[in-house]
């Protein structure tokens, strides 16, 4: 009859390993977050690292048993799988963006028509309350640049709306 005492149920054999410091404290950690002994921890994670061999070793074996059986099969079957995996990342992505286009096309068409409605509703300004007019709209202007960069939190977007909204003809004052 085994021992209660012994932490696994197969006999064991004494094994020492020298490790570098930060990996022993890693396992020291992991043993006290788990209430193990450090043994446990190297060994579950021996146990853990042969069973991925195993796995690794059994891929190669894919297909046909024979003599002549290499490892295309895991290199084939890794593509194949690499293959499905970014085809349904692409059909992914190609729904988003078709949501997003669609979203851009509603936006530029109520831009659009509220700038149209605008248009038709707005007198011409006379031309000696021009220059009045124009600093005004100026003001404005900067502060609705400043509420959209708010809404966009500030930073996230910000460098962009800049670069869009930038003065195409820098130095020219507005006709």
């Amino acid at each position: 009859m085994k021992s209660f005492r012994q932490p696994f149920r197969e006999p064991t054999i004494a094994f020492a390993v020298r490790l570098p410091p930060d990996l022993a404290r890693w396992i020291e950690e992991e043993a006290r977050a788990r209430r193990v002994t450090r043994t446990k921890i190297v060994h579950d994670h021996l146990r853990a690292q042969q069973e991925l061999h195993k796995q690794l070793a059994e891929s190669f074996t894919l297909g046909p048993h024979d003599a002549r059986a290499s490892g295309k099969q895991l290199l084939h079957t890794l593509l194949t799988q690499l293959k499905e995996e970014l085809a349904q990342s692409i059909d992914a992505q190609t729904e988003q963006i078709a949501v997003l286009v669609k979203q851009l096309t509603t936006a530029q068409a109520m831009l659009d028509r509220a700038y149209y409605g605008f248009l038709l509703h707005t007198d011409t300004v006379p031309e000696d309350q021009r220059p009045q007019r124009r600093l005004d709209a100026q003001r404005r202007y900067e502060r609705w640049i400043e509420d959209v960069r708010q809404l966009l939190g500030g930073h996230h977007g910000a460098a962009d709306l800049a670069a869009a909204t930038a003065d195409p003809h820098p130095g020219k004052t507005p006709p």
